[in-house]
């Protein structure tokens, strides 16, 4: 047999040969998991992670993935295929503690004639360290773990997989918002409490640079910055479109400067790509949110316009796609960046992005389609519109191939036929169209893994309709549990990011959807170099306020209809109780040495995810034992304080059981036993585990 052959076993029968042996190929602790039968730990033969970049406006982090292999991924895209996953890690403090953000992930499948594809993840993040600009920058380190087709272990930053690797990348945090003002004050003044609590973010708030002489920038930045970029920084501030006539215009300052013309304008007359200060590493496609993303690392100090509390410059990116018939001008982003004496030796990684619509280009279901695309990275003025083969004074470009997703199974593709992509934060496919439950990954930008999971809270269903026209309207069906079909004609609201293209710039608005005749707008996309998105492509918010199963379509206005989604809503909190049956009860008096008994329940929820019983204050020498558990479905792990009960049943909505402490090697103390438990409901699109329930009950533990 080929040594191909025998990978491709590998592949195959990962899972079964890891069913038999958690450490069949050696990537886990050995005293903990066993021998391996064969040595397979971080192979990238596959799949590999490439970058790691940050957006701090934004607050999204994102990777690319490189796919290696036409096959080795489980099957077409007429068959499930298998997925890559990336946890990400953050290291505030960059002293070794990692904190879980989350995972984010892909379906992957085996697709012939290529050399190689470029699939990019993202996660949103809420940052827990910021600071006023005018302090230490928050420079965390990130950590992500690529695994294929196994999810990496939550709250565990050493892991090693299998199928993938791990890679660390330095990011800034923005700093909390806050007005530049003239230099009158002190201090700036820090409005993070005026942040609009609907938007969720501050404008960029700052009053322009003056004008800079250019000798006062040699004097600000010395010798640590390249006279030809002073000169691109200063020309920056008089005019953005700058001209040689400019230059020459400025000849005073240059005498006085010091600074050799002849050089300067030869650099600037006759660029080459120069990646001294920034380098464009990696560019990928995310396939499911149809984003393209460049990955952007930043390797000085200085040289970027000023620091944290000024306005620094910005990283321009030219997008281009080519479908077969040469590269299509995609449009500009932009991600704004400081001079930061801080940097770490590594420098520090930030993204740009651009969404794209890819509608058109979709292909039916089983037959996916590729493209390539290129990112062209430009520093302070952003590049020539419509020329692929530009090139920046500043800056440099990459070039991957990319996957197209197809379109869903049974899609027609008809003209202004809408398309819903997910419901309540996870992708539809992953929604059982019986039962209404999630299983899997959420495919979505968030780290929601569901676990036969229903719905509750704002449920938010994000979708496009294909090849629409302009004014293009829609409406929402829904039917509630026991019902019929209604039109819903409630507001509500969604951002809306527009691009211009061609200066690169963005902004967001929320703007209010509210129905005429039971139709909303759906927002255009384009309006020549003024590009609008709907942030996710939310086509509904809505909250259901009924127990459940519910279906759900949109229908355009020339009667085009999307596939109807079944889901179940759980509108249910798990209830707890807990008492203690032996010696005095409640609150009573034990002395050491007494086993102090007692029951516990949980009743009023059919999606319970798991309950556990604690004692507080921990001490290892106290041990909690259950019996009489009510529900053989329910398998028990236990540590020395801590019992846990996994029910995937959904059809059990009521547990009961005894517990005992056996105190004999507990000291004299206060102690409470706690119980708490969670059910496995999605709610608010983006967290599973909101509904809970706990309670305590304590005891006073004296010496014999």
């Amino acid at each position: 047999m080929k040594t191909s052959d025998l990978k491709l076993n590998d592949r195959s029968g990962f899972k079964i040969n890891l069913l038999s042996n958690l450490n069949y190929y050696g990537n886990l602790d050995t005293k903990a998991f066993g021998y391996p039968v064969k040595k397979i730990v971080s192979s990238t033969e596959y799949e590999e992670l490439k970058c790691i970049s940050y957006h701090p406006k934004n607050r999204a982090l994102r990777a690319t993935v490189h796919i290696k292999n036409q096959s080795g991924y489980l099957g077409s895209h007429c068959n499930s295929g298998s997925y890559e996953y990336v946890r990400f890690y953050i290291d505030y403090e960059n002293n070794g503690n990692w904190e879980d953000l989350g995972v984010s992930s892909f379906r992957i499948h085996d697709i012939e004639d290529h050399k190689g594809l470029c699939y990019g993840v993202k996660l949103i993040i809420n940052p827990k360290i910021r600071k006023r600009c005018s302090e230490e920058p928050v420079l965390p380190n990130v950590r992500a773990i690529l695994s294929w087709n196994v999810e990496p272990p939550v709250n565990t930053p050493s892991y090693k997989p299998v199928w993938g690797n791990v890679k660390e990348a330095r990011i800034q945090i923005a700093p909390k918002p806050q007005f530049q003002i003239p230099p009158i004050f002190d201090n700036p003044i820090d409005v993070s409490d005026f942040i609009n609590p609907v938007i969720g973010s501050m404008p960029e708030l700052s009053f322009p640079n003056p004008m800079v002489k250019i000798s006062e920038l040699k004097k600000k930045y010395k010798n640590d910055v390249d006279e030809a970029r002073l000169v691109t920084m200063a020309l920056k501030n008089v005019n953005t479109n700058f001209s040689l006539k400019d230059i020459i215009k400025s000849k005073k300052q240059f005498e006085i400067a010091k600074i050799d013309i002849s050089k300067v304008l030869d650099i600037l007359k006759s660029p080459k790509f120069n990646t001294t200060y920034e380098e464009l590493k990696c560019i990928s496609l995310n396939r499911k949110l149809n984003e393209i993303h460049a990955d952007i690392h930043l390797k000085k100090s200085s040289g970027y316009s000023g620091n944290l509390c000024s306005s620094g410059s910005k990283e321009y990116v030219a997008f281009y796609m080519d479908f077969g018939s040469g590269w299509e001008f995609m449009g500009t982003s932009s991600v704004t960046v400081f001079d930061i004496n801080q940097i770490p030796k590594e420098g520090l990684w930030y993204n740009a992005y651009m969404p794209v619509d890819l509608t058109p280009h979709q292909k039916k279901y089983c037959k996916e389609g590729k493209a390539k695309i290129k990112g062209i990275l430009s520093w302070n003025t952003p590049p020539t519109p419509n020329a692929p083969n530009f090139v920046a004074t500043w800056g440099d470009w990459e070039v991957c191939d990319v996957e197209i997703k197809p379109l869903p199974k049974g899609f027609l593709g008809l003209k202004n036929q809408p398309w819903i992509e997910s419901l309540g934060g996870v992708d539809t496919e992953i929604i059982n169209t019986i039962s209404g439950l999630a299983k899997g990954p959420s495919l979505m930008a968030n780290s929601i893994v569901a676990d036969y999971s229903p719905f509750d809270g704002n449920v938010y269903v994000t979708g496009k309709i294909l090849n629409q026209i302009p004014v293009t309207k829609y409406k929402i069906m829904i039917k509630e549990p026991g019902g019929v079909f209604l039109p819903f004609n409630k507001k509500f609201n969604v951002n809306v990011t527009t691009f211009n293209t061609i200066l690169g710039t963005n902004s967001s608005v929320n703007i209010e959807q509210t129905p005429t005749g039971d139709f909303y707008d759906y927002i255009p996309k384009s309006t020549g170099n003024i590009q609008k998105f709907v942030n996710d492509d939310i086509l509904l918010k809505f909250k259901p306020t009924d127990f459940g199963i519910h279906e759900l379509y949109i229908e355009s206005n020339t009667g085009e209809q999307s596939e109807t989604v079944r889901f179940m809503v759980d509108k249910d909190a798990p209830k707890v109780a807990i008492e203690i049956t032996s010696g005095m009860g409640n609150c009573g008096k034990f002395s050491i040495g007494d086993v102090v008994e007692g029951t516990f329940e949980v009743k009023n929820d059919t999606h319970l995810d798991y309950l556990k019983l604690s004692l507080a204050p921990f001490n290892p020498a106290g041990t909690i034992q259950t019996t009489n558990i009510t529900s053989s479905d329910i398998t028990v792990s236990s540590g020395s304080l801590t019992i846990s009960l996994d029910d995937k049943d959904s059809s059990l909505d009521y547990v009961t059981g005894t517990w005992k402490i056996d105190t004999a090697n507990l000291p004299a103390c206060g102690y409470t036993v706690h119980i708490r438990a969670e059910d496995r409901t999605i709610v608010n699109s983006t967290t599973v585990g909101k509904h809970s329930g706990s309670v305590s009950v304590g005891f006073c533990l004296e010496a014999a």
